[in-house]
């Protein structure tokens, strides 16, 4: 009878590692507010109230991240915890409840998910939320979010992106090195672009950039594959090298801006038609540089803006080829300023607007 027993107890343990094996337990910021289960690769966290925010190795079910396929984070709990889901990477599925505002530091980082939905109660994406996700091809953000962090989707494979219509700003490299991103929506809200939000995004080759936009900031979309741009209205500033090294092939900078930092179109080698805008009053030193390929520049604006110099970088906006083969327009009243302006009187071929 004992021998049956035993035989029997360890037929039941086969069958148990045949799946994976029903757990549970509770956790949250007050210690037991939350509960997780899981159950056949289905992890449920349910319960009311914040999780706490982890380290790697403080994670609950770290020990069954590996068999964790879906996640499904119930009404009533109201954040996602910093690290959570951190390196389970056979998850591929989330479900995030109605009570969720904030998604924290490094949540879904490195985990095998392929799609997502941020619904509208987000408000907060943290910093490397998203991070290294190589599966997760496209990504709804809903129009609760007002801000992106950091690195939020960098270093994966998005290949599209709508972003919603509440994010005021996308954070610092949130889409950086996103090498297969070709789509991107940005909602009419967001007013900063920061540094290197796009950067290195090779196959995305067009964007529009809304009015509510203020600010694009320092390599914004540097080195990416962008052929074309829309340049909203409300632009007053583009600093340095926010579009160089990208395939432009003309650019029209509205009559928002007024500051164009230094290097912002330099080796931009398809560019061949750029106009600027009439309030534009400063432009930096080597903006169009190794750009040789610049046929037609059109200033709409009726005091020359500053060209500035730096011994730092190359003291001279435009390079000495195009100051040679291309045409420089400008309002006919402003002909004779042109003609008498630091770096704008190199230009060979200097002619009035024809309407």
């Amino acid at each position: 009878m004992k021998k049956f027993l035993f035989f029997a107890l360890i037929g039941v343990f086969t069958m148990s590692c045949d799946r994976t094996t029903l757990v549970s337990g509770t956790f949250g910021t007050q210690g037991d507010n939350l509960t997780w289960t899981l159950d056949d690769g289905v992890l449920t966290i349910s319960g009311n109230g914040h999780m706490q925010d982890f380290r790697f190795h403080s994670v609950p079910w770290r020990s069954y991240r590996d068999v964790i396929t879906t996640v499904i984070i119930g009404d009533g709990v109201a954040n996602i915890g910093e690290m959570a889901f951190w390196e389970c990477i056979n998850l591929t599925s989330v479900t995030i409840g109605n009570s969720v505002e904030v998604i924290g530091l490094g949540a879904f980082g490195v985990s095998g998910l392929t799609s997502i939905v941020i619904p509208d109660n987000v408000t907060t994406i943290e910093e490397g939320a998203f991070r290294n996700c190589y599966n997760l091809t496209s990504v709804v953000i809903g129009d609760g979010v007002t801000t992106i962090g950091a690195i939020a989707f960098a270093f994966g494979g998005l290949e599209s992106v709508v972003i919603g219509n509440s994010v005021v700003v996308i954070g610092m490299h949130a889409f950086a090195h996103s090498e297969n991103l070709n789509s991107v929506t940005i909602g009419n809200s967001v007013k900063t672009i920061e540094e290197g939000v796009f950067r290195n995004c090779y196959n995305l080759t067009s964007i529009i950039i809304p009015n509510s936009v203020t600010i694009i900031e320092a390599g914004a979309f540097l080195n990416s594959g962008l052929t074309s741009v829309v340049i909203g209205d409300g632009v007053a500033t583009i600093e340095n090298s926010a579009f160089a090294g990208t395939a432009l092939n003309s650019v029209t900078i509205p009559n928002s801006v007024t500051t164009i930092g230094n290097t912002v179109f330099m080796n931009c080698v398809y560019l061949t038609s750029v106009t600027i805008g009439s309030n534009v009053t400063t432009i930096g030193d080597a903006v169009f540089w190794n750009s040789t390929n610049l046929a037609s520049i059109t200033s709409y604006v009726l005091t020359p803006p500053i060209l500035l110099d730096s011994w730092d970088l190359v003291n001279r906006v435009f390079p000495e080829i195009v100051l040679n083969s291309a045409t420089l327009y400008v309002p006919a009243e402003s002909i004779e300023l042109y003609r008498n302006a630091h770096q704008w009187q190199d230009f060979q071929n200097i002619v009035t607007i024809q309407d």
